[in-house]
């Protein structure tokens, strides 16, 4: 029968070389983490860039969406140029400005409703003052986002607010049934024009039975 020494060889190994070994182990892990980490944030930075939809695409989602200026701004509207805001100006025809268009993205990119962010366009006369704000396109679930569109209210409610008005507007209530979708709109709009502090999904502290509504 063997000795237990032999069944299970004893570490002879000094205890300074065990330490040592016990500080490569902990490095390794500790590299791995950091290679796993660095992973994560590459991959949400490439998210990022793959689904951003800078101003300047915004022609081309215009006529991918067959959203017709002309619709906002009268028969003589066309696209101009962008501007130092990140807009696209709205011209007549002899080039006078009749007001301009304006994406959230990539702004709003940042803020989740209920499964994704919301690209929303704005319209603004030539004063800088809203004259409409319509969904551009979403990657929310769809029926939030068809709750929010039936609204009558909601996306009305920012008519005629200029930009500073906008990023300090505290009062617009959130639809009802998308609570989520509607406050990351919110948050997307606000953010586009500078806001500094954006409206909470949730102001108040949430309560477990107000918690499972959303799931």
């Amino acid at each position: 029968m063997q000795t237990p020494s032999k069944l299970f060889p004893l570490d002879k190994s000094s205890p300074r070389t065990r330490r040592k070994k016990e500080w490569l182990s902990l490095v390794v892990h500790a590299l791995r983490c950091i290679v796993f980490f660095l992973i994560l944030v590459v991959a949400h930075l490439v998210h990022r860039k793959l689904h951003a939809k800078p101003t300047s695409d915004l022609p081309a989602l215009l006529q991918q969406y067959s959203i017709d200026v002309r619709d906002e701004f009268g028969p003589d509207a066309r696209i101009g140029s962008s501007n130092a805001e990140d807009q696209w100006e709205i011209v007549d025809k002899v080039g006078t400005k009749l007001g301009a268009l304006a994406q959230t993205s990539p702004q709003s990119d940042a803020f989740l409703g209920f499964s994704g962010a919301t690209n929303s366009l704005i319209a603004l006369d030539e004063m800088g003052k809203i004259l409409s704000v319509r969904i551009l396109m979403s990657r929310d679930t769809r029926e939030h986002v068809e709750i929010i569109v039936r609204d009558d209210q909601f996306l009305a409610s920012w008519k005629g607010l200029d930009s500073h008005q906008v990023a300090s507007k505290t009062d617009t209530t959130p639809v009802a049934g998308a609570t989520l979708t509607s406050t990351a709109i919110i948050q997307g709009i606000q953010a586009r024009f500078g806001a500094k502090t954006l409206v909470s999904k949730f102001p108040e502290p949430i309560a477990l039975e107000q918690a499972k509504k959303f799931f």
